[in-house]
């Protein structure tokens, strides 16, 4: 019944845009900063929850964009950029090229992944499992043909007066709020990749 739900002839191309930008984030700054279970474990974006990577008090959201100026970045709810009840909260937003040649896959990042996790072949089982959650099943990377190529990738502290659209900012009667934000007017709040990646460290220690 779980496999009757996958989305029929794979991930949208928003949604492989989306799990790229998260698989990057795991393979680049969680499983080179801690152990593979703990870093696997964190990832919550397959499990609908409203922050991708989460942490005792510090979550990670991360967001990919290809435009290639006035990058964006799209908001899907009014609890996607809401601190409340994660301590601290990260924005990671990685700026992408999409490529016909050249660069790396979905699926290539797929495998880069889980040859890290080879030597933890529970590890490896659950984020397979956690895979297909968010609709990635091996039998449909003959789709997934695009390349991309890493552009630029930016850190930013979600707090005060950043850009963004909280639930108490809302009137009574509005939800489903969908909103989108301007990577330039969210420099003032930058983080060093160092310590973003102290962050996690402290976090899972």
């Amino acid at each position: 019944r779980f496999l009757d739900q996958l989305p029929a002839g794979g991930l949208s191309e928003p949604a492989q845009q989306g799990l790229f930008g998260e698989l990057w984030f795991l393979r680049e700054f969680l499983l080179r900063e801690i152990a593979p279970d703990k870093a696997v474990c964190a990832w919550a974006g397959p499990k609908a929850q409203t922050k991708d990577f989460q942490f005792p008090g510090v979550a990670f959201e991360v967001k990919t964009s290809a435009a290639k100026q006035h990058s964006r970045f799209s908001i899907s709810s009014e609890l996607q950029l809401d601190a409340q009840g994660v301590g601290r909260l990260i924005l990671f937003c990685l700026l992408l090229e999409k490529l016909t040649a050249g660069g790396m896959s979905l699926p290539e990042l797929v495998a880069a992944v889980r040859t890290t996790l080879q030597e933890h072949p529970d590890t490896a089982c659950r984020f397979s499992e956690l895979l297909l959650q968010v609709g990635y099943e091996d039998a449909d990377a003959g789709h997934y043909a695009t390349c991309f190529a890493i552009r630029a990738q930016h850190f930013f502290n979600v707090r005060d007066n950043f850009p963004r659209i909280v639930e108490g900012d809302l009137l009574p009667g509005v939800g489903d709020v969908h909103y989108s934000i301007v990577l330039s007017e969210c420099t003032h709040y930058a983080v060093t990749e160092e310590e973003a990646r102290t962050a996690v460290r402290v976090a899972s220690s």
